[in-house]
C-alpha cells in the first residue's frame, strides 16, 4: 500500500492543490502531525476538504532538538502507519510542501525501509507563499536564490553570501537576526511574515521585525 504526503500548503486552505485535495479524497485514514495537542495541518486541510467519514490518526511529534525525542517520535509515528497500510493506503497532510524541511520526510524514509511506497503530492511551500505576501520576487533573472533555516552550520558565513534568501525557523531570534543584518548592511529589505497565509497574518519590514515573533514566521532578503 501507499503512503501519501500531502501538502497542505502555508496556511489559506485555498492554496491546496486538486492532488493534494484528491489524494485526501481516496484514503480513508489521514494522519495528522500534532504537537502540543494541535495540529495547523489538519485546520488547513479541513478547509478544503471534506473530511467526514474519515479517520484521523493523530502522530504525537514533539517540538525539540533533541535528536533522540525526535529519533522516537519518528519511529512511534512510522511504526502507527504502517500497520494502517498492512491494509489500506493511507495520507498524511504536512504543513508548506512536503519535500522542504517537513517531517515527513524522516517518517517517509522509515515506511519505506518497511516494504510500502510513498508518494509525495507537492504544495505552495512557506517562501512563496510569503513572497506573495510580501508582494516581491523571490528571485529574478539568474540571481540565485538561498533558502536557509536559523541556526543553519555557517549560517553567519552563508548569510554573507550577495544574493536573495528566505530564513525559516527564525521566529524566537528576530532580536539577533535584525543586528545580524544591521551589521551587514541589509536590514532595510528585509520582511519578515508571521503566520502567512493564516489567522492574524503579520507583515514587517526592516527595523519594524519585532524582536520576537511566533513559530510560523519567515524572514525574506
Amino acid at each position: 500500500m501507499t503512503l501519501f504526503g500531502v501538502s497542505v500548503g502555508a496556511g489559506d486552505p485555498g492554496n491546496m492543490t486538486l492532488n493534494a485535495l484528491a489524494a485526501i479524497d481516496r484514503c480513508r485514514v489521514i494522519a495528522v502531525p500534532e504537537t502540543g495537542g494541535r495540529s495547523a495541518a489538519l485546520g488547513i486541510a479541513e478547509g478544503a476538504a471534506d473530511l467526514s467519514g474519515k479517520e484521523i490518526i493523530r502522530l504525537a511529534l514533539p517540538m525539540t532538538r533533541d535528536p533522540a525525542a525526535l529519533s522516537e517520535a519518528h519511529r512511534a509515528a512510522a511504526e502507527r502507519l504502517c500497520r494502517v497500510l498492512e491494509k489500506e493506503d493511507a495520507a498524511m497532510v504536512c504543513l508548506g510542501d512536503v519535500s522542504l524541511y517537513s517531517t515527513f520526510s524522516y517518517i517517509a524514509a522509515l515506511v519505506r525501509e518497511r516494504g510500502h511506497a510513498v508518494r509525495y503530492i507537492p504544495g505552495v511551500c512557506s517562501p512563496c507563499a510569503a513572497a506573495d505576501a510580501v508582494g516581491v520576487p523571490l528571485a529574478s533573472g539568474s540571481e540565485p536564490l538561498m533558502i536557509l533555516p536559523y541556526g543553519a552550520e555557517n549560517f553567519a558565513e552563508l548569510m554573507d553570501i550577495p544574493c536573495r534568501k528566505v530564513i525559516i525557523k527564525c521566529g524566537s531570534h528576530g532580536a539577533e537576526l535584525k543586528r545580524m543584518l544591521r551589521e551587514n548592511g541589509t536590514l532595510d529589505r528585509a520582511y519578515a511574515v508571521e503566520n502567512c497565509g493564516m489567522a492574524g497574518e503579520k507583515i514587517f519590514r526592516g527595523e519594524d521585525i519585532p524582536d520576537e515573533t511566533g513559530y510560523f514566521t519567515v524572514c525574506i532578503l
